[in-house]
C-alpha cells in the first residue's frame, strides 16, 4: 500500500541520514583527545623503540619545569636540556648530558640501522647560553646537532653538516616507492624538514646522518612548514606529510616539496577537551600535584589560545608496524604570551584506533 511505501521510505531515508552523519563525525574527527599528561614541558616527540618494544618520549626540558634536573645536579642549573622517559611509566631513562644548553628536540628512529636520533639546535631555552659542553655562546643558533645511541641510555653528540640555522627541525626516513621514479627530487633516503619550509635531503647510505646533508634550493622547494614542522614520508602515497603550526596544528602533503596540498580540517585546535587528564598523566606527570595547574586546568577559556609543537606516532609502514594506533603528542598553551599568571604550557595528547598512515590518509 501507499502507507507501507512512505513508511519504508521514510525508514529508509532515516537510515539512510544517520549512516551519513555517523560517517560525517568519523571523517571529521578521525581520533580522540586524551587531554594533558604533563606541565611545562616543551617541544616533544613520541616514538616507537623496536629494540624493547616500548614508546619513548623524548622532552625538551625548560627551566621552571617541576622535574628538572638542576634540582639535584648542579651542571643543569639554569638551563634546558633533552631528556627521554618512558611513555608508559614515566621512568626517566636518560638525562641526554651532553644536550644541555640546547633546546628544540625532536626524536628519529632509524630502524634499518637500529639507531635513536635526537635532532637540535643551540638555543637554550633558559637564554643562558654558556653551555658547559659546548658551543660558545656566539655560536648560539647556529647549525644542528643530532645524539645518536643504540641502548637510549649512552648518547654519542655530532654538530651535522647541515646548512641552516634556527630553532625547530624534523627528520624522517624516505622509503623506496613508485612514486619517486621519476621525481624532480634529488636521490635521497631522508629528508629534514625546517622552522621556515627550507628542505634538506640526506642520501647517505650508511645511516650516518651527522654528515651528507644537502639543502635543496628553495626558490623551488619550498613550502609545507607553518613552524615547529615535523614529517613522515608515506610510501604507499608518495606524499611528505607534515604537520605544522603555533595556534592551530595543520597537516599539510606534497609529493614534490614544491607543490602542497592543505587538509581541509586542522589535525589540533584549542578545544574543551585540552581540560582532560590523560589516563598516562599519573606515571609521566602527577598533574594534580603541581602549584596551579588544575586551577589553570579549570580556567582553560582565559589562556588556551594555542595548539602547537605537533608531532606524529608511529611509523607503521616501518619498524612500527606492529603498533596499531596513530598518536599525536603537542603543546596546549598560551605560546608564552604571559597573560595568564598560572601554568599555560601542558603536554597534550590524542590517539586514533587506526594505524598512522589511515590516520594521514583520513584529513584527505
Amino acid at each position: 500500500s501507499k502507507a507501507t511505501v512512505s513508511v519504508l521510505y521514510c525508514t529508509t531515508g532515516f537510515l539512510i541520514t544517520m549512516i551519513s552523519l555517523v560517517v560525517t563525525l568519523l571523517l571529521s574527527i578521525p581520533y580522540t583527545k586524551l587531554g594533558v599528561y604533563d606541565v611545562q614541558v616543551y617541544e616533544t616527540s613520541l616514538a616507537y623503540w623496536h629494540k624493547e618494544d616500548r614508546l619513548i618520549l623524548l622532552e625538551s626540558i625548560p627551566c621552571g619545569y617541576w622535574g628538572h634536573a638542576g634540582q639535584w645536579e648542579d651542571l643543569y642549573r639554569n638551563h634546558s636540556y633533552f631528556r627521554v622517559r618512558d611513555y608508559q611509566s614515566g621512568e626517566v631513562i636518560s638525562n641526554i648530558e651532553t644536550s644541555i644548553g640546547f633546546g628544540f628536540g625532536n626524536a628519529f628512529v632509524d630502524y634499518d640501522f637500529g639507531t635513536f636520533w635526537v635532532f637540535g639546535t643551540p638555543n637554550d631555552r633558559c637564554r643562558n647560553q654558556n653551555r658547559p659542553f659546548g658551543p660558545p655562546a656566539n655560536m648560539s643558533n647556529i647549525g644542528v646537532y643530532a645524539w645518536r645511541s643504540s641502548d637510549l641510555v649512552t648518547w654519542t653528540r655530532f654538530k651535522t653538516d647541515a646548512d641552516w640555522n634556527g630553532p625547530n627541525v624534523d627528520v624522517a626516513k624516505v622509503y623506496n616507492s613508485q612514486y619517486r621514479q621519476n621525481s624532480s627530487i634529488p636521490p635521497h633516503n631522508y629528508v629534514m624538514a625546517t622552522e621556515d619550509g627550507i628542505w634538506l635531503i640526506n642520501n647517505n647510505t650508511e645511516g650516518d646522518l651527522s654528515v651528507d646533508w644537502q639543502t635543496l634550493n628553495h626558490s623551488i622547494f619550498k613550502g609545507g612548514s607553518y613552524g615547529c614542522p615535523s614529517v613522515r614520508y608515506l610510501p604507499s602515497d608518495g606524499f611528505y606529510y607534515v604537520v605544522s603550526g603555533g595556534h592551530k596544528i595543520y597537516l599539510q602533503r606534497s609529493r614534490d616539496l614544491m607543490n602542497w596540498q592543505l587538509a581541509s580540517k586542522p589535525v589540533a585546535e584549542p578545544s574543551p577537551e585540552d581540560a582532560l587528564i590523560a589516563p598516562v598523566a599519573n606515571g609521566l606527570g602527577n598533574i594534580a600535584m603541581q602549584p596551579g595547574a588544575s586551577y589553570s586546568l579549570q580556567n582553560l577559556n582565559k589562556w588556551d589560545n594555542d595548539s602547537n609543537d605537533a608531532d606524529l606516532c608511529c611509523e607503521s609502514w616501518g619498524g612500527a608496524s606492529s603498533v596499531q594506533h596513530s598518536y599525536v603528542v603537542y603543546g596546549v598553551s598560551d605560546q608564552g604570551s604571559r597573560s595568564w599568571t598560572y601554568p599555560a604550557a601542558f603536554s597534550g595528547l590524542s590517539m586514533a584506533n587506526i594505524t598512522l598512515d589511515k590516520f594521514l590518509q583520513s584529513f584527505y
